[in-house]
C-alpha cells in the first residue's frame, strides 16, 4: 500500500444568537475537509452540515428534524424567515484566521 496523500476531517460548532433582540439561540455544526495538494499548497473545504440546540427566547424548541421544521414553519407564518438569519451569521463565521487555524491544525498532523 502506498498512501499518495492525507485529508483531515475537522467538526467544529459555533454558538450564533440571531433575530430581534437575539431572540433565536442555536449552535451551528461544520465540517472542514483539510488536505495537501501536490503543488504542497493546502486545500480547505468547510461545509455546514447540522443544527442543533436552537432555542426561542431561551426556551428549547423540539430535538430533530421535525422540531426544527415546524419551527421554521411557525416563525415564517409571523414573518420571520429562521433560515435566512441563521445562513447570515453562519456565512460570517468563516473567516480568514478559522481557514488559518484550520491549516495550522493540518500540518501538526
Amino acid at each position: 500500500m502506498k498512501i499518495t496523500h492525507k485529508t483531515l476531517t475537522v467538526e467544529f460548532t459555533h454558538e450564533v444568537t440571531v433575530g430581534n433582540n437575539d431572540a433565536i439561540q442555536a449552535t451551528l455544526v461544520h465540517h472542514a475537509y483539510i488536505s495537501k495538494k501536490i503543488d504542497g499548497s493546502i486545500s480547505i473545504d468547510v461545509d455546514y452540515v447540522d443544527i442543533m440546540d436552537v432555542k426561542f427566547l431561551g426556551m428549547p424548541i423540539q430535538r430533530g428534524y421535525q422540531g426544527y421544521k415546524d419551527f421554521k414553519a411557525r416563525m415564517k407564518d409571523l414573518g420571520i424567515d429562521v433560515e435566512n438569519l441563521l445562513n447570515a451569521a453562519e456565512k460570517e463565521l468563516i473567516t480568514d484566521a478559522l481557514i488559518e487555524n484550520l491549516k495550522k491544525i493540518h500540518s501538526l498532523c
